[in-house]
């Protein structure tokens, strides 16, 4: 008996409790605010609200540039076809 005894895998102390301290504490970690302020951006970044708000910006930014851009070229265009007409009188 004494040999298969051996064999036998440990039981827990049943007089332990389970949620015992003595069981496994895990360290704590201190953070700094800085570190807490840097982890909550970033997770506040990754939010699917925040990118979709940010995508939606772009797009819109976009827009207004090419509006900009549109209005530059036909003035461009009116120039010089003023300069053409001009020309031809």
């Amino acid at each position: 008996e004494q040999l298969f005894s051996e064999n036998k895998k440990k039981e827990a102390n049943p007089d332990a409790h389970p949620y015992s301290e003595n069981l496994h504490v895990p360290k704590k970690r201190s953070l700094t605010k800085q570190e807490i302020k840097e982890r909550t951006a970033k997770s506040y970044k990754k939010l699917a609200e925040v990118v979709q708000k940010k995508k939606q910006e772009k797009t819109q930014e976009d827009y207004a540039l090419n509006r900009l851009k549109a209005k530059v070229f036909n003035r461009r265009i009116q120039r010089h076809v003023l300069k053409k007409s001009a020309t031809l009188r």
